[in-house]
């Protein structure tokens, strides 16, 4: 899973010296917002399992790159 395309840069509304970006990534036509609060949403899965490994998969994507990130420090 990769980065596609990036639709828009807008200013943040919470701090304008940072950015807002809508990123597509090519999961096909679902959409996943993660919010602060550790709530995730995600539109057009199949069902509640899908939903659950496409979490799992971004969410352990993450932590490998952190790992790889600290090896090379």
């Amino acid at each position: 899973m990769f980065v596609e395309r990036i639709e828009q840069v807008l200013p943040c509304l919470s701090d304008p010296w940072k950015l807002r970006i809508i990123a597509h990534l090519n999961i096909g036509r679902r959409e996943v917002n993660f919010f602060a609060s550790g709530k995730v949403t995600i539109r057009e899965v199949n069902d509640i399992d899908e939903g659950k490994k496409l979490v799992n998969s971004i969410l352990a994507m993450v932590a490998q790159k952190q790992l790889l990130k600290e090896q090379l420090k």
